[in-house]
């Protein structure tokens, strides 16, 4: 790739073609935003119009669809939803899109395609701090339509303009962009349509600013950057699309991270890494680069730690970041690193933790696959010190999150135990780590990740006449909107379950022991839910059954305990101060004395 065609001065660049543009309406007919059929009444009267949506029959999924789930008809070739990005257009459209229909009426029946005229916009809304953007969302919206079935339609008694306000309302859609990071992490995000040339197609490029901070002070960052009039095409020859960061993006991403973990002391600052109330260590330097040679983004921090009675030691931990490909064949990441052997595991921990989230974002978790093979850190722990720095330090919009090679359009609660993230992932093209920027190409493919769902719970063991746990029933909570459990589109993904008393105890569902191992093998239920025996049941001198708790639940009720005592334990102190200060009010009036507000709290506080 030319990075020198990098120009805009954003900090990142996105270039997408019409085929990713493809792809971004596909995933919402797999998710059933679009819907796949509908049945038109015309107002002239007669028969019903039925119509079927077509696909591509080539359409690149990186996972197997259900088992028994409708799919929509596929076209004859790729054209179907095929896009169109429209230099100018009369309307304001910006997007020209294809879709082919079977439509039937009656005995009679056809295909035929009608397009689309799309426009598109960006719409932001600020943070509640003030601090860079709350949320973004890409605005689709019909504005006109055309082609055969305009006509044929009308001359079946279904008019231009009813049939496109009837369209309107399944193609008029808000497509969340916070997968690119929200609370606040993004500063500005523009759009742009790229003319094509005879070396690369036409294109939609987006222009990203991240919050980035200059200095330890919250609102020291840096200043605007970027010119959109200096922006080019990007889009790489086959590509479907094309991300790329300026140059200087390594440096700016290391000193945020630093200056985002920085606290006060004294007149200045240090750079401490706590685990809750203790510290572990101080950062001197984070300094992130590209390896040239290896083709890798390399993350160094450098630490120092206190030894009691001995000069504090320093030490440095190498994280190195290169491309990889996942089980799918989608674009991914994988890590290794470089670490002393006689750093602590908790010191591990923090400079994994400090250095990766504001950089890396979900990602961070790639970096601990080289040190778990040596035992050094456990996933609980990993998972700990992510959440934490990502809640306290607002990371959440990081250098790989504004690289995407798995973008997230839609999530979804198709199953109790898990949530579907429906993607566009991308087919490798190339990686380029470089001093001039990151950057990174390839063609689309519907991806899908799933994430198991928290407070999940084994509630109870069905056993068979041997004692053999052959089921589980799992009480599941956060679900009181369950719409998508019982929804059904092309893409969805939900395992099989079965709920014993769906009237009287909708939280619970129960899962066959396979299956409930199978789920958690392909993180489609949470198995790291730890449990504590409670009870025990003898028979014949034999254990025959075990009452066990999650810590989860005791957790829970201890806080509950915990909660209750203390507000007990405050109405009584109140009531007690009320007592407490009447005495004291007659006292004072017994000595003929007119006491201040602050005489009487210090004789309250004395007794």
């Amino acid at each position: 790739m030319d990075q020198a065609r990098v120009t805009s001065g954003y900090d990142v660049e996105v270039a997408m073609g019409e085929r990713y543009l493809q792809y971004l309406l596909l995933t919402a007919v797999e998710t059933g935003l679009i819907r796949t059929g509908e049945t038109f009444t015309p107002s002239g009267g007669g028969d019903p119009i039925q119509v079927q949506v077509l696909i591509p029959p080539a359409l690149d999924r990186a996972y197997v669809v259900d088992a028994n789930v409708p799919q929509p008809l596929e076209a004859a070739g790729d054209e179907a939803f095929a896009v169109q990005i429209l230099p100018t257009h009369p309307m304001g459209a910006d997007l020209q899109v294809s879709v082919w229909l079977n439509l039937a009426r009656g005995m009679q029946s056809g295909i035929a395609f009608i397009d689309l005229y799309i426009g598109i916009s960006l719409n932001t809304t600020p943070d509640t701090d003030g601090t860079g953007l709350g949320a973004m969302k890409l605005k689709l919206e019909l504005l006109e339509i055309g082609g055969p079935i305009v006509t044929l339609a009308a001359g079946n008694g279904l008019p231009q303009a009813e049939l496109l306000a009837r369209l309107q309302p399944m193609i008029n859609q808000d497509i969340s962009m916070t997968n690119l990071g929200s609370g606040g992490r993004i500063g500005e995000i523009h759009m742009k349509k790229l003319a094509g040339n005879v070396e690369r197609e036409a294109a939609l490029g987006l222009y990203i600013n991240l919050v980035l901070r200059a200095g330890p002070q919250e609102d020291n960052v840096l200043g605007p950057r970027g010119d959109l009039t200096l922006a080019q095409n990007i889009l790489e020859p086959r590509a479907d699309i094309t991300v790329a960061t300026r140059a200087s993006i390594y440096g700016d991403f290391a000193h945020d991270a630093y200056h985002r973990m920085a606290r006060r002391s004294g007149s200045g600052y240090h750079h401490p890494v706590m685990k809750k109330e203790e510290k572990l260590f101080d950062v001197v330097e984070i300094d992130a680069r590209s390896v040239l040679t290896d083709n890798q983004l390399k993350v160094s921090v450098e630490g120092e730690y206190e030894i009691n009675n001995l000069p504090d030691p320093n030490f440095t931990v190498h994280i190195y970041i290169y491309e990889a490909l996942d089980a799918e064949g989608i674009m991914s990441w994988t890590s290794g690193a470089d670490v002393q052997a006689s750093i602590l595991a908790d010191i591990l921990l923090g400079v994994i933790a400090l250095a990766t989230v504001p950089l890396l974002g979900p990602y961070s978790v790639l970096v601990f696959a080289a040190l778990e093979a040596g035992k050094y850190i456990t996933q609980k722990a990993i998972a700990e010190w992510v959440v934490e720095e990502k809640t306290d330090k607002k990371v959440d919009a990081a250098l790989l999150d504004v690289v995407p090679n798995q973008f997230t359009i839609v999530r979804r609660r198709w199953d109790p135990f898990f949530t579907a993230s429906h993607q566009i992932g991308l087919r490798p093209g190339a990686t380029l780590v470089s001093p001039q920027g990151l950057a990174l190409w390839g063609t689309a493919a519907l991806a899908r990740a799933t994430e198991p769902a928290e407070s999940v719970v084994i509630r109870e063991a069905v056993r068979d006449t041997e004692g053999n746990a052959t089921h589980l029933i799992y009480r599941v909570e956060g679900l009181e909107n369950r719409e998508y459990l019982d929804a059904s589109a092309p893409g969805m993904h939900r395992g099989p379950f079965t709920q014993p008393n769906v009237d009287t105890e909708p939280q619970l569902f129960q899962l066959e022991v396979g299956d409930a191992i199978a789920r958690i093998e392909a993180r489609e239920l949470d198995g790291g839910e730890t449990y504590e025996v409670q009870a025990v049941e003898f028979q014949g001198g034999k254990v025959v059954n075990l009452l066990v708790i999650s810590s989860h639940e005791i957790e829970a009720q201890r806080n509950r305990l915990v909660g209750e005592v203390a507000a007990t334990a405050e109405a009584a102190a109140q009531a007690q101060d009320s007592i407490i200060r009447t005495e004291v009010r007659d006292e004072f009036d017994e000595q003929g004395i007119i006491p201040t507000d602050e005489q009487v709290e210090a004789e309250v506080a004395a007794r």
